[in-house]
């Protein structure tokens, strides 16, 4: 790329996140006309208007987003391109996962043998729901991101890859000397007669849930409490015979624990839980292995 190509893109991104020329002048110390002349030769360029010009700023066109996109992904690549130069110029290699607290006996599983493999890295592992994992993914904070794909292809598909590992789906799941406790098919009009619990920022689940009640034609589900400590939940399931809507994955990591499942007469909600990268990592050898392990590892549970 030559230099004048470097600074008219430039020009672009900075009026786009500034809303208007003015600003973007302002924030790149140059006159207005000299961002306005190389808007101009970009959609010369280009063939096709990029910017539409309005009292309160400007606004991109289908084409003028898929420039940015293109721009953010070039600043996302070399940035990866340099941190990949620096660990090698240092001599050290290092992965970065992110997951939440689900994936802590995949982990277990897994990381042991990785480093046994890799005596020359170092793995760091950050906590968190996929909500803020795919944040700091796309900044670069992390290397992988570990949970599911159902809220967030769309969202993240241009900017990230990926990798399904296995299917998720969710479940009903009671107190074993609760009422509905026992092997038959329930309506799901009889699930709206008892409260709910939510367990590690079920939100969305809920609303999903509330979502094909809605389209039933019945009342919405009452959540009597919101935790992350699953014996605040437990408790709870025993003393008010609430019940609790979770994924399968979930239901894995607290098997420990007194809870049945109650059938119902259709499926809830089904989506694949795997691992997010950016596409300029995702050949990165650690990488790959790494995703390569979490699949092997799909067949212990």
């Amino acid at each position: 790329m030559d230099k004048q190509m470097e600074r008219m893109l430039i020009h672009f991104k900075e009026v786009v996140l500034h809303g208007n020329m003015s600003m973007a002048s302002e924030a790149l110390a140059i006159t207005q006309p000299a961002i306005s002349k190389s808007i101009q030769l970009l959609e010369q360029r280009y063939g096709t208007p990029l910017l539409i010009r309005g009292g309160r700023g400007v606004t991109l066109t289908p084409a003028g987003q898929i420039l940015l996109d293109s721009i953010l992904r070039m600043e996302r690549e070399l940035a990866s391109t340099q941190s990949e130069i620096e660990r090698l110029l240092n001599n050290k290699e290092y992965l970065r996962i992110g997951a939440g607290p689900v994936w802590e006996k995949r982990l277990n599983t897994i990381i042991p043998d990785f480093l046994l493999r890799h005596p020359h890295i170092n793995v760091e592992i950050l906590s968190g729901p996929i909500a803020n994992l795919l944040p700091s993914l796309i900044n670069g904070d992390i290397d992988v991101a570990l949970g599911g794909n159902d809220s967030y292809e769309d969202t993240f598909s241009k900017q990230l890859s990926f990798f399904p590992i296995y299917n998720n789906r969710i479940c009903i799941m009671a107190d074993r000397f609760h009422p509905m406790a026992n092997h038959k098919q329930k309506s799901l009009q009889l699930l709206c007669e008892y409260p709910w619990v939510g367990f590690q920022k079920s939100t969305s689940i809920m609303e999903k849930f509330n979502n094909l009640l809605e389209r039933e034609r019945l009342k919405p589900v009452r959540l009597l409490l919101e935790s992350d400590y699953i014996s605040t939940v437990m408790e709870t399931m025993k003393k008010t015979e609430a019940l609790l809507c979770i994924s399968s994955q979930l239901v894995q990591s607290i098997a420990d624990h007194r809870l049945v499942e109650i059938p119902i007469s259709e499926p809830i909600w089904e989506f694949k839980i795997g691992a997010w990268t950016q596409p300029t990592i995702k050949n990165n050898y650690l990488v790959k292995e790494f995703i390569s392990l979490l699949k092997e590892s799909d067949t212990r549970y």
